[in-house]
């Protein structure tokens, strides 16, 4: 199933994409599947895993049909798999969400979880797009809680 916004996506993403390494993937944080889907069409001799805290987004997945792709219901920090599974851990758009709901020791644990499960010399692959353009952004807050929330995270990050 290509569309243009798969395309648009595997332009922005293919180039770090390129560092996977054929065998075993898991994708952390893999939402609707998007990026699982590149991956299929990419290395359909891979087994990909795809794991999301959202339920309706693991349904989705699963909906896709993609032969090669397993979803599972789990957090990035759940320790599911068994050590030195896969040869290649991606989390793509993901990180800034672990951070943002979970906080700072989270996304470590996340990145220490995906380290577990990597084989030796396997690849740990970390792509965030959050830089606006290069014009004026206003951000409007609907209530002090996300105000201090967005705050709080571009603090702790550099762009």
């Amino acid at each position: 199933m290509k569309n243009k916004k798969n395309e648009n996506r595997k332009e922005r993403i293919f180039p770090l994409l390129n560092y996977a390494l054929q065998g075993k993937m898991i994708e952390f944080g893999c939402g609707d599947g998007d990026i699982l889907q590149i991956l299929s069409e990419t290395y359909p001799k891979s087994i990909i895993v795809g794991v999301d805290i959202d339920k309706e987004k693991i349904n989705k997945v699963n909906k896709r049909n993609l032969k090669n792709v397993i979803a599972f219901l789990s957090d990035a920090t759940d320790e599911i798999f068994p050590e030195t599974s896969f040869e290649t851990a991606i989390f793509i758009g993901v990180m800034h969400e672990i951070y943002s709901y979970q906080g700072r020791e989270q996304v470590t644990n996340a990145i220490k979880n995906a380290y577990k499960v990597l084989k030796k010399n396997g690849r740990l692959l970390i792509g965030d797009f959050l830089k606006p353009e290069s014009k004026q952004v206003n951000l409007f807050f609907k209530n002090n809680k996300a105000h201090n929330k967005f705050s709080r995270f571009a603090n702790e990050y550099e762009i």
